[in-house]
């Protein structure tokens, strides 16, 4: 596994970032809990898939949300280097900008509804194989190369403000991924661990006992299976996967596994 720390400011990200490459899921997972125990006070976010159209839909998503919004009273704690010829050169920059895109997003992922991740009425039809190969082995849908985010946030769902993602009007929006995460670990004790162009990923902090497990199977449903769950094609698509099936395989995983590959987008 090839491993590499970043410390240069980049407008798009606000922190440092580990860049990893010739992994497998295991040292991946085991350099992530590296991390994590080796620096207190920050929380660790693994992009997963396509990260420029990730990163492309992320900018959107902070312009959209107005996430990097400043005033007067912002500027006169901002560094030097963000100044130009006595002028603040307009956008955020540095690490120690990253306290306005912290702030702006919480104020309203806070105003967000819970449970609002389970009306966006998301469809796996189209992307049903990448959820079920996620799932069996992480790297089936990861990026050959990796960005670790490196974010001074108090909690695992406030994550997301750093890299916030889901643009489109089908995906679930930055604060029903926030709203996602924060029940996740309020009530299957699973932190965020990552997230792509299509994937949110989480990794669990204990194994669930049964009646839990079945609890979350049921969850997952709500949030996936539709009216067009009977649509539910393999790669093929000669024949659909039906509710025992599909439900099978949500137990199976989170019996199993200790990431859960989950698909935000529509």
């Amino acid at each position: 596994m090839h491993k590499k720390r970043i410390t240069d400011n980049a407008e798009r990200y606000l922190c440092d970032r580990y860049k990893v490459g010739d992994f497998n899921t295991e040292e991946l997972i085991e350099f992530y809990e590296e991390l994590r125990r080796d620096n207190p006070g920050f929380h660790f976010l693994v992009t997963i898939d396509n990260l420029n159209q990730a990163e492309y839909t992320s900018m959107h998503a902070r312009l959209t949300h107005d996430l990097d919004a400043f005033d007067a009273r912002d500027v006169s704690k901002f560094p030097e280097i963000c100044f130009e010829d006595g002028e603040h050169i307009g956008y955020l920059l540095t690490q120690d900008e990253f306290f306005v895109r912290k702030r702006n997003f919480l104020r309203l992922a806070e105003k967000a509804k819970e449970g609002n991740f389970l009306e966006k009425n998301l469809r796996l039809s189209e992307g049903f194989e990448g959820f079920i190969e996620g799932n069996k082995d992480l790297v089936n849908i990861t990026d050959e190369t990796l960005l670790i985010l490196k974010v001074p946030v108090e909690k695992p769902c406030q994550l997301i403000g750093a890299f916030a993602n889901g643009y489109f009007s089908g995906d679930l929006n930055p604060f029903e991924n926030y709203m996602l995460a924060k029940h996740m670990k309020e009530h299957f004790d699973y932190e965020l661990f990552g997230i792509g162009a299509s994937f949110i990923v989480f990794i669990r902090n204990r194994i669930l006992d049964v009646e839990k497990r079945q609890v979350l199977v049921d969850l997952l449903f709500k949030m996936y299976w539709n009216e067009y769950g009977e649509n539910y094609w393999d790669e093929e698509g000669e024949k659909p996967v039906d509710e025992f099936t599909f439900r099978e395989f949500l137990d199976q995983t989170i019996q199993n596994n200790s990431l859960l590959v989950l698909r935000y987008t529509e």
